[in-house]
């Protein structure tokens, strides 16, 4: 009779034993491909439904209902196909989930309703979700034991690179919004991925090594599964939260243009991709559970570290370190999971269930500290700690050889004080924003933080207890998602989207909010004769706009006097096919003026609303503001408002260097009409007026205009002031500019 230790060292020898070294590397790297298609082909069809959605008018919540569900799907998959694998072998379940998901495209051929594309959303969630664990269960099959830790990092490095490729090729096939092109391509993906499951998968590949013959009892590790799918949802819990907000965090600290803000975000993925065979090598040499310990505490470390990074160079070293996590974690966890049992479809089944609780947990987790923190940076380090302290039952594993308990316990607790030292010094002394108080009154402000308009909006309010101020500045928050969606020229289920898509065919109705800014959007434009000109959309929703001089021929399309407005119907016509309103100029800061009039209403007394270092205040309290350097590090100096809207415009937000004439010159986002090319009497203005509106749509147009014409321009707006840094570096301002509270550089 065989004790419990001479049963478990049998079971890792049949385990390393069924991975023959001679087996071939032909059928994984054909099982490799046939995953890589199918990731393809669902990623390119995933990234392709919300521009329908917004194409179609199909209401958001039906869009984040069929996301939900499709992840939802996956989730309850993934450990029933893992335990058929074991039962009915991996080929079948490979097979039939790919030829169901080349099957399920052709039926919106037939019907593209909303309904039927989010069934086919759902159907591709559960054939996914099962594609995924028994590919990796079957990767460890084909794979000889020696070598699963470089065949997972095959594994990891196809999908993440079809995971890349996805939208690229979906941005493709749907760019003249055919929906079409995208169904046939994931046909095409999935059925060939099923055909190459059944033409080079052999038919005795089994994920349940445990042959009939064998009398071994196979003993479970309980302890340590459940300390490996702790650690593995803690690592897909901070990854989900990276996705979710670090995006944001870049552009309101980097201040780039939005191709350096995508390269940034994508450095993790990139060295990940790098580092992947590196990874693979040491997790067949190394003790996987201590490799994937470090690889995941590595990715939370950077996690936590992110907020105190201020710099582009602090965001490379922290992405290629997150990258480096990744890449040690992804193989060597993988490995250590098959080598728990013999059963490795179920077992990859429940692995990839916790990956999947992650990545539903991660946004949730991160929105509700963002929420509560007042700060993207600080959520983000309080989810890498949430990470990391998933990690303590893994840990406790690795320590099994440390003699004693002891000595356990003391490391342990070791340990657990790190992670709270961690934990202080990630909140503590944060302020958030660059606005403060300086009355010096005890009342503390309730401060909040969210998402929206493409930046971090923070609300600092004043006046409500916790639980009033939470709720108000709820309602705040969803008016600004209310408003952005009317607003917005790339939503074409809200006014301004509805209008654009109208354009040379008939009126369309907006509601009056968005009918009372076109209006007073149009009076700008007389006011400054055509300079600020919202009718430049004909120009600015094409993507990269601002790389080129546009062409000639769309001159024509760029007259704001053209737009008819009905008053008493409350319609918007664009009389001319290829007219389009941005109303980018001033919706921001009529947004952060509707979200204080939200607060206000509340019962509010005092309250701050910022988005992107654009903000409005009101109440008896005075606000510190920071102006930041548009050429280098820091700040040019520091004034106070109350009772304000503080906007800047400036050529640092969105840009690229071009060559033109021999002569390198940096492009950006704001167009003067009248060239239909980059501005460029400017670097950068900040305008003081009694509406963060007023102050947004000034601030674009004295960008355009210059000091001089500029200052003309304010004389029919008494109550705004302009500061305007000129590409000399030198600043000029305008009369009742607040002054600098400390000595600045010399101005005209």
């Amino acid at each position: 009779m065989q004790g419990p230790d001479e049963q478990q060292r049998m079971m890792v020898r049949i385990v390393q034993g069924n991975g023959k070294d001679n087996r071939s590397w032909m059928p994984l790297g054909c099982l490799t491909t046939a995953l890589f298609l199918a990731t393809l082909g669902v990623s390119v069809f995933i990234f392709a439904i919300p521009l329908l959605a917004l194409q179609d008018k199909i209401p958001t919540p039906l869009l984040g209902a069929a996301f939900s569900g499709y992840f939802f799907a996956k989730l309850l998959i993934a450990p029933l196909a893992g335990r058929l694998s074991d039962t009915k072998g991996p080929r079948t379940i490979l097979a039939v989930s790919a030829f169901s998901g080349a099957l399920l495209p052709l039926i919106p051929l037939v019907s593209t309703s909303y309904q039927i594309l989010y069934l086919v959303q759902f159907g591709l969630g559960l054939a996914a979700g099962a594609m995924k664990p028994v590919g990796s269960a079957a990767v460890a099959a084909l794979a000889a034991a020696r070598n699963r830790g470089k065949a997972f990092s095959l594994y990891n490095g196809v999908v993440n690179a079809a995971f890349f490729l996805g939208p690229v090729i979906g941005g493709l096939l749907f760019y003249n919004r055919n929906l079409v092109p995208v169904l046939l391509f994931l046909a095409v993906t999935m059925g060939v991925s099923g055909m190459i499951v059944l033409l080079a998968l052999p038919s005795d590949t089994t994920t349940c090594l445990a042959s009939s013959s064998t009398r071994v009892k196979e003993q479970t590790p309980w302890l340590s599964r459940t300390a490996l799918l702790l650690a593995v949802s803690g690592r897909t819990l901070c990854t989900a939260s990276l996705l979710a907000f670090y995006p944001a965090m870049l552009a309101q600290s980097l201040h780039g243009p939005t191709w350096l803000t995508g390269l940034v975000f994508a450095l993790p993925s990139l060295a990940a991709c790098v580092f992947l065979p590196l990874g693979g090598w040491l997790a067949d040499r190394q003790d996987t559970k201590g490799l994937a310990l470090l690889g995941m505490a590595l990715s939370g470390l950077c996690l936590v570290g992110l907020h105190r990074a201020h710099s582009g160079s602090a965001f490379v070293v922290l992405g290629l370190l997150l990258g480096l996590g990744s890449a040690l974690s992804f193989p060597s966890s993988m490995t250590f999971a098959v080598s728990l049992g013999l059963r490795q479809g179920q077992t990859m089944g429940w692995f990839h269930t916790a990956a999947n609780m992650g990545f539903v947990c991660g946004p949730l987790v991160g929105g509700a500290a963002a929420h509560y923190l007042n700060s993207i940076p600080l959520a983000l380090a309080v989810v890498g700690l949430v990470g990391l302290a998933l990690l303590v039952p893994l840990s406790w594993l690795v320590l099994a050889r440390t003699p004693g308990f002891l000595q356990k316990g003391i490391i342990t607790a070791g340990c657990l004080l790190v992670l709270m030292g961690l934990g202080q010094w990630s909140l503590q002394g944060q302020a958030v924003g660059k606005e403060a108080p300086t009355d010096g009154e005890a009342e503390v402000g309730q401060r909040y933080a969210g998402v929206a308009m493409g930046n971090v909006v923070h609300m600092t309010v004043f006046g409500l207890t916790p639980e009033q101020g939470g709720e108000a500045s709820q309602q705040a928050f969803a008016t600004i998602s209310r408003l952005e969606a009317e607003y917005g020229h790339r939503n074409y289920a809200g006014s301004v989207g509805r209008v654009n898509l109208g354009a040379g065919k008939a009126p369309v109705q907006v509601i009056r909010p968005a009918f009372d800014l076109i209006a007073r959007a149009l009076e700008l434009g007389r006011m400054s004769n055509g300079v600020f000109d919202v009718t430049i959309g004909a120009i600015t929703v094409l993507p990269g706009y601002y790389r080129e001089k546009a062409e000639a021929d769309k001159k024509h399309l760029v007259d704001y006097k053209k737009v008819v407005l009905d008053q008493e119907k409350g319609t918007v016509f664009l009389p001319e096919k290829g007219m389009a309103l941005d109303l980018g100029g001033l919706a921001k800061g009529a947004i952060m003026d509707s979200a204080a009039a939200t607060l206000r209403s509340q019962g509010a007394s005092s309250a701050l609303v910022e988005a992107g270092g654009d903000l409005f205040c009101y109440g008896d309290r005075t606000w510190k503001v920071g102006i930041q350097n548009p050429r280098g590090d820091g700040l040019l100096g520091v004034i106070e408002v109350a009772n304000a809207g503080v906007c800047g415009s400036g050529d640092y937000y969105q840009y690229a260097f071009t060559e033109q004439d021999g002569t390198v010159k940096r492009k950006h986002h704001i167009l003067d009409p009248s060239l239909l090319d980059s501005a460029d009497k400017s670097v950068a203005v900040t305008v003081v007026g009694p509406s963060a509106e007023q102050a947004d749509a000034l601030a674009t147009t004295l960008f355009i205009l210059g000091p001089k014409a500029g200052q003309k321009l304010l004389q029919h707006y008494s109550q705004s002031s302009a500061l305007w840094v000129l590409p000399d570096a030198s600043l000029v301002r305008s009369p009742g500019f607040p002054a600098f509270l400390q000595s600045q550089p010399s101005e005209e």
